[in-house]
């Protein structure tokens, strides 16, 4: 009696386990538990902090990666590029899907180690999921990769995205809006974490950081001056870059280093931030 308790016991454990999928970065969580709703258990590689462009997993991350159906890809972050094929040799029956495709990205004006492919010599934006538009592209992609995963509760799934979509539509009008009014269309930014966001709504990103390397003093000083010339005084950083940098270039232009974290879990929020402290960069009122 107690073997037949013990075994059934153990087949609703397994029964009620979540399948798990794992993906590279916090916003991708916040973007499939919006469509799935809690149906699946998501392993973010990539810790809060740390930098997509150079983390390395740790042991137990990769024991953990074992469990997973499927690993969503963002598309050519530096973790990606350097840890995908390691990734899959672990775990060979899991999927692996692009987030990425359908968007057209920005490529030529990134880090030099960022190729769209193994055959390709050009270099690729990888921030696509900091613009709603192409966020939108982003939950399609999602949305038929769970209705191939899981069809049993592809209504669920319908219901989900069509919400998420609506909510992504009236944040991009919202924005548009916005910045539409401003009285300048250009903004400084330490990592050009924001390129997606400002060819979608039409403004002009300046870069401290050049080609993935610490700015030299002659570029910072062409930097400054280009900045000075056109009137801009902030500069925006990453919540996980060295601030000193940035900090010294707005000390020249006589403004302030405005923290942003495009790798926020909330997702939604920290977009809504960026765009209030964009309008506000971009109409010189920031306190």
């Amino acid at each position: 009696m107690l073997t037949v308790v013990f075994i059934g016991c153990r087949h609703n454990e397994e029964t009620d386990k979540k399948l798990q999928i794992s993906v590279s970065m916090l916003p991708q969580k916040y973007f499939i538990e919006r469509i799935a709703g809690d149906r699946f258990d998501v392993n973010v590689m990539i810790p809060e902090a740390a930098s997509p462009a150079t983390y390395e997993p740790t042991a137990k991350q990769m024991m953990e990666l074992s469990q997973s159906l499927l690993y969503m890809k963002i598309g050519y972050i530096g973790f990606e590029l350097s840890w995908m094929k390691k990734l899959s040799d672990i775990n060979p029956g899991m999927k692996i899907t692009d987030m990425s495709e359908g968007i057209e990205l920005i490529r030529g004006h990134f880090h030099g180690q960022y190729e769209a492919d193994e055959n390709s010599t050009s270099s690729v934006d990888p921030h696509i999921w900091v613009s709603p538009r192409s966020s939108i592209i982003i939950a399609r992609n999602i949305y038929e990769t769970l209705c191939e995963l899981d069809p049993g509760h592809k209504k669920e799934f319908k219901n989900n995205y069509d919400t998420f979509i609506s909510e992504l539509h009236e944040l991009d009008h919202w924005i548009t809006d916005k910045i539409s009014s401003a009285r300048s269309n250009k903004f400084l930014i330490f990592h050009p974490a924001l390129s997606y966001y400002a060819r979608d709504y039409g403004l002009e990103q300046i870069s401290i950081e050049k080609e993935g390397k610490s700015p030299s003093i002659a570029h910072l000083s062409r930097i400054i001056d280009q900045a000075g010339s056109e009137n801009i005084r902030d500069v925006f950083i990453q919540a996980e870059f060295d601030w000193k940098n940035a900090e010294s270039v707005a000390r020249e232009l006589g403004g302030k280093v405005i923290r942003i974290n495009p790798l926020d879990f909330n997702w939604k929020k920290q977009i809504i931030e960026i765009t209030e402290k964009m309008t506000m960069v971009l109409n010189d009122t920031y306190e």
